[in-house]
């Protein structure tokens, strides 16, 4: 495969394993399992979560979980209603992005049990549909995880979200 795909193998055998688990259940855990996988290769993650926006009830749905444990699937966070990871995330559609336990005390409330995950750093990635941020994709790692240029990756590969995301949102109506 890698004489078709070249330097870009991996990510093309990666979308083709999640095409076909998409295809063949009606259960986006695969996708996401796939999605993780990607995530973890070309940015790599201590914690990773990934969660849809319940707009009816102001919170976030976690959708799935690198850390079930902690973070458990289903799990919800109220949205914060006008304060400042809202006007970034929810508003702007902007990631907001932490490279210290400090920043993380700042816009997450538990941020205690994502530093007991050994996560120093973070970044929240909104997934936007038509104008409108649907979910979020938290990326947490160790302090000063989050270059420029992870952040760059990071961002690019919040394609790989869509599928697995509109397949959940789809199965939770």
């Amino acid at each position: 495969m890698s004489k078709i795909y070249g330097d870009n193998a991996m990510l093309f055998e990666l979308l083709e394993s999640m095409t076909a688990e998409l295809a063949s259940k009606d259960n986006p855990d695969a996708g996401f399992s796939s999605v993780a996988e990607v995530f973890q290769k070309c940015v790599g993650f201590r914690l990773l979560t990934i969660s849809s926006v319940l707009k009816s009830q102001a919170t976030t749905q976690r959708l799935w979980s690198s850390d079930p444990a902690r973070f458990p699937v289903g799990g919800t966070k109220p949205l914060d209603g006008g304060g400042e990871w809202d006007r970034i995330v929810m508003q702007q559609h902007q990631s907001v992005i932490c490279n210290l336990p400090s920043e993380l005390r700042r816009f997450f409330f538990d941020h205690s049990t994502i530093t007991s995950a050994g996560c120093g750093s973070g970044i929240n990635l909104p997934v936007v549909l038509r104008g409108e941020v649907i979910g979020t994709v938290n990326i947490f790692h160790k302090e000063f995880w989050f270059t420029p240029d992870r952040v760059s990756q990071a961002m690019a590969l919040l394609a790989f979200v869509y599928a697995p995301m509109l397949i959940a949102r789809q199965l939770n109506e």
